[in-house]
């Protein structure tokens, strides 16, 4: 972060936020208390230079919000310690309660320390209806009905397939649905019990796998791969090439997968494959990032955007921030309806979210939900 955006940030408020310490927060984490109209610009300002504050509280009554950080030159290295600020975190601020901490005048010195938030968080209720109405004017969603997906199906070897096609794929050309920003594919398909997608070729896209339900199976010419379960994501990079197959694993039971491609950030990369487990508690009425562009804590994605799962309980709320120059995919896998505004979306219906702002998503029934994020800005490289 620079000096010049500090005193930028500073300078535009109406007076110095201050910060709050507390002796028992774990080393590593600090807390900055504002007034509760200047919290938007802080975390406006913040996240647009990626700072990555964790969260905030809005304390009703009291006029105040409270900013979690972590401080980077502190950061906690231990899972353990890790553990402990996100525990701190976490806890839960009574609306009467006001922290009596000592105070001091948030300094230039100390802002420039102000480090990355380790993983998104969901935020409390009170935040989320305070986030919700800023900047929403600036938000645009476009439904995209389920009857308005490609119905693809056929045989493959040992079965047959049945598909939701999003964009053009294969035989299906469509010049209304020719992807989204950097987003090329988006395919929702079942395999037949036993049936498995033979060995086909594929160069160059960023290739994410969610899958549905059954147990997913990947091979390619290097051979064998791992067996994927509901909620379990894979990565590849095809880059300058590679043959691989998908496979349902259970000779008894269908398998549904989400396939996913990305246009990469350059041409020719090394093939790769990485894959993960995700258990439903972790993705429950949060978004949980799977795969994402330059961050660490999820597998990579070599192109501008994010894969994020969430399992949504009824009348949950969750918000994702739309950042500039950037755009969403909403789909509901299973259930729903979910309410995003003023748009409803039962299952298997999605939605294009374009501007910048907070997105809220309302379960009015449990659903299911993947979010993509992608760049509405870059386009294939040259090299």
């Amino acid at each position: 972060m620079s000096l010049a955006f500090i005193r930028e940030l500073v300078l535009f408020l109406p007076h110095k936020p201050r910060v709050e310490e507390d002796d028992s927060i774990p080393d590593g984490c600090v807390q900055c208390c504002v007034d509760v109209e200047e919290a938007p610009i802080v975390a406006r300002r913040l996240r647009t230079h990626e700072t990555c504050w964790d969260k905030f509280y809005c304390l009703p009554g009291k006029g105040k919000a409270i900013f979690f950080w972590a401080i980077s030159g502190k950061r906690p290295e231990t899972l353990s310690q890790r553990g402990q600020c996100r525990e701190y975190w976490n806890q839960d601020i009574e609306d009467g309660d006001v922290p009596q901490f000592h105070t001091q005048a948030l300094s230039l010195q100390f802002l420039g320390q102000v480090g990355r938030n380790p993983k998104y968080r969901s935020w409390p209720r009170q935040l989320r209806t305070f986030l919700s109405s800023q900047k929403t004017e600036d938000v645009k969603i476009t439904v995209r009905p389920a009857n308005t997906l490609y119905q693809a199906s056929g045989r493959i070897q040992d079965g047959t397939f049945r598909g939701r096609w999003h964009f053009s794929f294969d035989t299906y050309n469509s010049p209304l649905h020719n992807g989204f920003g950097n987003l090329r594919v988006l395919n929702d398909d079942t395999l037949s019990s036993g049936a498995i997608w033979p060995l086909h070729p594929h160069t160059q896209n960023e290739v994410v796998t969610y899958v549905v339900e059954g147990e997913f199976r990947h091979e390619d010419e290097r051979g064998k791969g791992g067996v994927l379960h509901k909620g379990g994501v894979q990565h590849t990079t095809v880059g300058r090439g590679m043959y691989h197959s998908e496979i349902n694993n259970r000779k008894d039971i269908p398998m549904r997968f989400i396939q996913i491609w990305y246009i990469p950030e350059q041409l020719n990369m090394t093939p790769s494959v990485e894959q993960q487990e995700v258990d439903r508690s972790e993705r429950t009425n949060q978004w949980l990032p799977l795969v994402a562009y330059k961050n660490p804590e999820t597998l990579p994605l070599r192109a501008d955007g994010a894969v994020l799962a969430s399992f949504l309980q009824l009348g949950q709320k969750i918000d994702y921030e739309l950042r500039d120059g950037h755009g969403l995919y909403l789909y509901v896998l299973e259930g729903g309806p979910v309410r995003v505004r003023d748009k409803l979306l039962p299952e298997f219906n999605a939605a294009e979210v374009r501007g910048q702002g907070i997105v809220t998503t309302t379960a009015e029934q449990e659903a299911e939900l993947l979010l993509l994020e992608v760049s509405l800005t870059k386009g294939w490289p040259t090299h």
